[in-house]
């Protein structure tokens, strides 16, 4: 393995050529794969960022989990990818997928058993940012001043809670 691959997606899109948000994230994929692999890549390898707008609503969810699964085809080597955010239509991708050969990011518990309790099954539940912000002051606490940490958030910007995160880390 030369590399690390990532696919990014995002369903729910009318026409994935024309959708202002889709540009925006191949934009966004692509700036963070170069930064990434900037700075040294992930575990001394280079990433690379796929990311996949997917037709469909989330009352398709055979068709955008058909089309998720075309995506992850056309990518063979992608090793980690994220859950649909749809419990629904996540499952519906579970059911295909091999856990074996791919590390999967899920906002939702698995439908199926076999699937929470494998190892390449990684739960990632929602929580409040109080406590993300508790949780992410503690991980800081184990680094020093000149080691960099980036943390990838839901998009809001973590710079709203720098107090409570230098308070507590301080």
């Amino acid at each position: 393995m030369k590399n690390i691959e990532f696919l990014v997606h995002r369903h729910g899109i009318a026409n994935a050529k024309s959708d202002l948000v889709n540009s925006f994230m191949k934009i966004a994929c692509k700036l963070v794969e170069d930064k990434i692999n900037d700075d040294g890549g992930f575990a001394g390898m280079q990433v690379v960022i796929h990311y996949e707008g997917i037709e469909g609503s989330i009352k398709e969810v055979d068709k955008v989990a058909k089309k998720t699964l075309e995506a992850m085809e056309e990518h063979p080597n992608v090793f980690f990818m994220h859950g649909s955010s749809d419990s629904k239509i996540n499952d519906k991708i579970l059911e295909t997928i091999d856990l074996n050969t791919n590390l999967y990011l899920s906002a939702f518990d698995a439908k199926q058993d076999i699937h929470s309790n494998h190892p390449q099954f990684f739960n990632l539940s929602r929580t409040d940012r109080d406590a993300r912000c508790f949780i992410l002051s503690k991980l800081l606490e184990k680094y020093d001043d000149k080691t960099r940490v980036i943390f990838l958030h839901d998009g809001v910007r973590i710079a709203l809670h720098e107090k409570k995160i230098y308070i507590t880390t301080v």
